[in-house]
């Protein structure tokens, strides 16, 4: 789940224990390793096909993935400044993003509040 107010990624289990699965409780953009990454206002997350976890960072206008095997987060698209560009992952802008959902064959679709749209990452970028 995303737990907005602490920037962090937490993880719930049936048995109701509550754990960090990424993120150190600071605002701000930084990739690399779950224990020390940051995050802006987290207002969706969803489950991908590889068991890795997609996150809409409205805070910072970026898709970012969680690779939950090698521990790491990394910027997928956006993270620069905020704006409504289409194009390569490496160009594309965001606006407000506030939910992420992914399809069976991978590629990620973002609510881009507020740019009024819905924008697709397709899995060849």
């Amino acid at each position: 789940m995303a737990d907005q107010n602490n920037f962090r990624v937490r993880r719930v289990t049936f048995e109701g224990d509550v754990s960090t699965a990424a993120g150190d409780g600071t605002w701000g953009h930084l990739d690399g390793p779950v224990a020390t990454a940051r995050f802006g206002s987290l207002d969706g997350i969803a489950l991908g096909p590889a068991g890795d976890l997609w996150v809409a960072d409205s805070g910072h206008g970026a898709l970012r993935r969680i690779d939950l095997v090698q521990g790491l987060v990394s910027t997928v698209a956006g993270g620069g400044p905020s704006g409504v560009e289409d194009g390569p992952v490496a160009t594309a802008r965001f606006g407000s993003l506030s939910n992420v959902a992914l399809d069976s064959s991978g590629n990620v679709f973002l609510a881009d509040a507020s740019n009024d749209r819905i924008r697709k990452v397709s899995t060849s970028g």
